[in-house]
């Protein structure tokens, strides 16, 4: 609770400046009462704890508080009012302020004020101080008194000469208790709620159309973003069929010059093959063409000339050449079995071949179709679709760029 201990003056109305008239009340708990004639001083204490709290002085001047120059027959007047206080947090407080009046060279009276300050010792002992240079001092003695300084100024520390406005016109009366109550700072907080609600409603409109726009313009990103997806997944599954196609048709070319020379092998065999029937028909043909005449000597005579011929040399060159025959005839046939073979395995490996020719004819036509699909969905013409296919998908990534929300906008947007 906030309890007033001690009130110094010195140099402020009737009260003179010097050590000596320096007055100090010492206020009791719970009840103060200040009672005294006429001139001696109630009212300079009021005013004194009015002006130390709230700053107010009599009829506005500080000419009217500072003691009298002519009184004290002084050149320079110093006044001083401290005021001793426990503040609502049970803090010992010392709140000061000083003021000077003195006569100019032309004899004009100049009053001023010098620095306030306030001294605060904490619970726990530890002193510390506020500059009127650093701070705004009623704003902290209010706040250290826990009482608006409406209240201070108009009821505790009410001015006698003013303390019938209960009693004033209806619109004064009602500025008086706004100020008592802090209704003027509530009525005006409801106005700046009130305009700040206005802009907020125009800022919450535009922000609503922006975002209208950023929805469009994000939905035509998104539709962007897909039709450059697809895109990219037709051109990466078209590359990898042409290469698949490729390949095919590379290892089909390689079959088919492969089978080039195996017919070509087969025809030089089936050659060889005419050549060699045509060498055993004619041995065939000188060998039924040989014939034996009858033999006009004795079996005995036969046997001797035979093993004459036998034992001749005639007989063994032609022994030698029939064997060569035979052994002639026996690879040609053994040559023939062997071409008739391969013969055979040429004639699967063709059907095999033609079979894989069959089956790269339907790819070529497979890959053809798929390319006249690409230029008849997205508009490319001539065999440099792969490029234009290319160019279009940079050409969209640049209007995704230049559609693109900024990250503050975004941020303005939610």
């Amino acid at each position: 609770m906030v309890l007033l201990h001690q009130l110094m003056v010195r140099g402020v109305r009737s009260v003179g400046s010097s050590e000596e008239e320096t007055q100090v009340v010492k206020f009791l708990d719970p009840l103060t009462i200040i009672s005294g004639p006429n001139g001696s001083g109630k009212t300079t204490l009021i005013e004194s704890l009015n002006y130390v709290t709230t700053g107010a002085l009599p009829s506005g001047k500080l000419a009217s508080f500072v003691h009298s120059l002519e009184a004290s027959q002084k050149p320079r007047v110093d006044g001083m009012v401290k005021l001793q206080f426990s503040d609502c947090k049970g803090r010992m407080c010392v709140a000061t302020k000083r003021v000077n009046a003195t006569l100019s060279k032309v004899g004009k009276l100049q009053c001023k004020s010098d620095e306030f300050n306030i001294q605060i010792t904490a619970n726990d002992g530890q002193v510390s101080s506020l500059s009127s240079k650093v701070a705004d001092f009623q704003k902290e003695v209010v706040n250290l008194l826990g009482v608006p300084a409406a209240i201070l100024d108009n009821v505790i520390f009410c001015h006698q000469e003013e303390s019938d406005w209960p009693l004033s016109e209806p619109k004064e009366l009602k500025v008086k208790f706004d100020r008592i109550f802090q209704l003027s700072r509530f009525v005006k907080a409801l106005e700046v709620m009130k305009k700040m609600k206005k802009d907020y409603e125009g800022q919450l409109k535009t922000i609503m159309e922006k975002q209208t726009c950023r929805e469009m313009v994000l939905k035509s990103k998104a539709k962007y973003l897909h039709q450059r997806e697809s895109c990219e997944n037709l051109r990466r599954e078209s590359k990898e069929r042409i290469c698949s196609l490729d390949i095919t048709l590379k290892s089909c070319a390689e079959m088919v010059a492969k089978t080039n020379e195996q017919l070509i092998k087969l025809e030089d065999l089936e050659r060889k093959g005419d050549i060699k029937r045509a060498e055993l028909r004619m041995l065939r043909d000188q060998l039924l063409c040989i014939t034996v005449a009858p033999y006009p000597g004795s079996e005995n005579d036969l046997r001797q000339e035979i093993n004459e011929i036998d034992s001749s040399i005639e007989f063994r060159e032609l022994e030698s050449k029939r064997n060569h025959l035979r052994r002639k005839i026996d690879d040609i046939s053994k040559d023939l079995i062997v071409m008739k073979k391969e013969k055979e395995e040429m004639e699967c490996e063709m059907r095999k071949l033609m079979s894989v020719e069959m089956v790269r004819k339907d790819l070529q036509n497979e890959m053809d179709e798929l390319i006249r699909n690409l230029v008849s969905a997205y508009g490319f013409c001539g065999p440099q679709y792969d490029n234009e296919l290319r160019n279009r998908i940079s050409a969209e990534e640049k209007d995704m760029e230049n559609l693109k929300v900024s990250p503050s906008s975004l941020d303005a947007l939610n």
